[in-house]
């Protein structure tokens, strides 16, 4: 009895790990909440967060952290894998990963859409992160998550 007891535990405690991971993150900041309560948890994690206009709710925010090209690639690429491994988001368009041998641009951007409760696409709920140049070769990813 003690050993299925124990068995139990151990799957229930495993299918929570699995779920765990399909959860889109940024910075360790999952995007949920009030816009006021995102900016603060952004903001914590080190993140320069603003306004994205004076009547919105839209939040831009940008990581401080300068990578190189390969370093951007990477991140980029792990990014859209997280957004695209998340029931709860959808792509807005076509999102492309960068291959390894293809040259890295400003403005390159992935979109997706939040989906609600019902898990009915929510098209006032969207997250856009794209690459920005800080200075020449050094790169970060630029998020704007919009929620009208």
């Amino acid at each position: 009895m003690k050993k299925i007891v124990v068995l139990i535990a151990a799957g229930l405690m495993s299918v929570g790990l699995y779920a765990q991971k399909n959860v889109a993150e940024i910075g360790g900041v999952r995007l949920e909440g009030t816009p006021e309560e995102l900016s603060q948890k952004l903001k914590a994690a080190g993140f320069k967060v603003e306004k994205a206009g004076s009547n919105t709710e839209d939040i831009l925010f940008l990581e401080t952290e300068s990578r190189d090209v390969r370093e951007i690639r990477e991140h980029f690429n792990a990014t859209l894998v997280s957004f695209e491994n998340d029931p709860s988001y959808v792509a807005a368009a076509q999102n492309n990963q960068i291959l390894d041998n293809s040259n890295v641009r400003v403005g390159l951007s992935a979109s997706f859409y939040k989906k609600d409760a019902q898990g009915n696409i929510d098209k006032s709920r969207k997250i856009v992160f794209s690459i920005g140049e800080i200075v020449e070769g050094k790169y970060r990813l630029e998020y704007s998550y919009e929620s009208n």
